[in-house]
């Protein structure tokens, strides 16, 4: 085997890295984006908004807000392809400094001044490597710590320009690139699939939730009109301090709130909380018209803001589990909560119990219940592998890009 060339190994936040480091600023020019503001009138142009930081690489600009301001903009103005942009200053400072990658730039747009674009200029290094290299956690810390080792409140152009990354030759650069690629297409596939899945469950819930296809049992004459408050009781027990708090989520169900990597700001006195069993619903009193609500399989205390809800003999709870998910059911709770605009709508007990729904016989709410539960396996294993890759995707930019295991993984091909 043989051994791989020393590439005088340098320090980078306190870590060894066999690449040599180059800062930002050396590689790249730097210019802070557009400062506008709602009565500008005149030009209409798109413009890249922390909003649109939603993962790490732009693949369309269409979808870009637009704006208007009050003249045209220079050509230079305009991102361009294998533009890096940052966030420069944002309430949640996990968002500073955070980066996305221009793919593409089919249509004119501009970034906010909210955000900075850095435009790489050196033929040393390929905008898509300084692209994962931003997102290590060594990378992260020089910006989020830079001058004075607490969280910045806004990044500049200085501290930028400041953060070292490791340069490996070219080719080196562009197999590493390829690796993950590999990972991007693997994690895009999935997520189409995943996509596909939540498509067909809501075609189904369609068809099941409405009577157009009925179970092997249905027929049409089966359907009768309830009101909710026929097959729920609101369960109102406090005074049950023993019991763990837990929270009810819209994607994770009913949790305990120590599983929320979230600050802690309920209550210290904890009598007035409710108690939540298996088998019973809780819903978001005040967002309950978004879908809040999840079938329990724990017991605990929620806060007050919450409705607990009881189901009766006539009702499978996995049924309507699933009913109070399907987007028509939602509409009535909008409908039937109170509120002047939506930041105040409230679905209290009494009206959710007013709301008519139609239910079948509960052996067959069990097997729509059964179908649908199925689906719902089907997407989480999909989640959980796409999580998966997610995760392996990081392990490797923190291990690849330091250069240290790409020297070995190197020397072990280069040997073969």
């Amino acid at each position: 085997m043989k051994k791989p060339q020393s590439c005088g190994k340098t320090r980078m936040c306190g870590s060894t890295t066999a690449w040599p480091l180059r800062t930002l600023g050396e590689l790249a020019e730097f210019s802070n984006g557009l400062n506008f503001t709602q009565k500008d009138s005149g030009n209409r142009i798109r413009v890249l908004g922390v909003k649109d930081f939603q993962d790490n690489v732009l693949a369309s600009l269409n979808n870009v807000a637009t704006i208007s301001i009050g003249r045209k903009l220079r050509q230079s103005e305009l991102l361009q392809p294998g533009d890096l942009v940052f966030v420069r200053s944002n309430g949640n400072r996990a968002l500073i400094g955070r980066c996305l990658l221009v793919k593409t730039a089919e249509v004119p747009v501009a970034h906010s001044g909210f955000t900075i674009r850095a435009r790489i200029v050196s033929e040393d290094i390929r905008p898509e490597f300084v692209n994962l290299c931003v997102r290590t956690l060594s990378v992260r810390r020089q910006i989020q710590t830079a001058g004075g080792g607490t969280n910045i409140s806004n990044l500049n152009q200085q501290i930028l320009a400041s953060v070292k990354i490791p340069v490996p030759p070219l080719n080196q650069q562009e197999r590493i690139l390829d690796l993950f690629r590999t990972w991007d297409r693997a994690i895009e596939q999935t997520e189409r699939l995943i996509g596909a899945k939540r498509w067909r469950k809501q075609a189904l819930m369609q068809q099941l939730l409405t009577g157009k296809v009925r179970s092997q049992r249905g027929s049409l004459r089966n359907w009768r009109q309830v009101h909710l408050g026929e097959v729920f009781l609101e369960r109102n027990e406090s005074n049950r301090t023993d019991l763990p708090l837990a929270s009810i989520t819209a994607n994770r169900g009913v949790i305990f709130r120590d599983e929320l990597n979230k600050k802690d700001t309920s209550n210290e006195d904890k009598r007035l909380y409710k108690r939540i069993a298996p088998g019973d619903i809780g819903y978001n009193t005040m967002r309950m018209w978004q879908g809040v609500s999840a079938l329990s399989n724990l017991e605990g205390i929620v806060s007050p803001a919450y409705t607990v809800c009881v189901p009766q003999e006539a009702i499978e709870i996995r049924f309507a589990a699933q009913l109070f998910k399907f987007p028509p059911m939602i509409h009535m709770f909008h409908r039937h909560s109170q509120g002047l605009v939506d930041d105040t709508l409230n679905l209290k007990f009494s009206n959710f119990a007013k709301i008519k729904v139609a239910l079948l016989p509960k052996p067959e709410q069990t097997e729509i219940a059964d179908l649908l539960e199925l689906c719902d396996r089907d997407i989480s294993g999909l989640c959980q592998k796409r999580d998966a890759l997610h995760q392996q995707k990081r392990g490797l930019m923190q291990h690849l890009l330091t250069g240290k295991v790409w020297a070995k993984l190197q020397g072990r091909v280069d040997g073969e």
